[in-house]
């Protein structure tokens, strides 16, 4: 599993947002830390290591601000079918109330929309994974 440049650089600005000295946490199945070196800003730490978790889980960390859980179990889908553009990606700014994916039990599509505005930190699941309900979704920020 690769390290998502996108995904460091979004948590690297929030920490720096809510002005933390070192935050650690998991970023596409890699324990990262990230510590405030000196005025000039944010940099992570040579401590990045993959996180322990079997190939078949989504990585379950916490999210900065909010992390959006399954309301119920299913198939989680993070684009409308094959061949289209995912609802979301990592630094995508979202309103309130957009579908930031779908979770299909017994033919039945749900859509699972942002419960307020903010940019999108980290998705936690891939897209067609079995979720249960309360399986962390995507992690995002203010």
């Amino acid at each position: 599993m690769t390290l998502k440049v996108d995904a460091l650089v979004a948590r690297i600005k929030w920490a720096a947002q809510h002005e933390l000295a070192e935050y650690t946490g998991d970023i596409d199945g890699h324990r990262v830390t990230i510590i405030r070196e000196d005025t000039h800003g944010l940099q992570a730490a040579a401590d990045v290591h993959r996180s322990p978790a079997s190939a078949d889980s989504a990585p379950q960390s916490a999210a900065p601000d909010t992390t959006l859980t399954a309301p119920l179990a299913g198939l989680c889908h993070l684009k409308s079918e094959n061949g289209t553009a995912p609802f979301i990606a990592v630094g995508d700014d979202v309103a309130a109330g957009q579908t930031l994916c779908i979770i299909e039990a017994m033919k039945v599509m749900t859509s699972v929309p942002a419960p307020r505005a903010g940019t999108i930190a980290e998705i936690l699941v891939e897209d067609g994974a079995t979720v249960d309900a309360g399986t962390p979704l995507v992690a995002f920020v203010e």
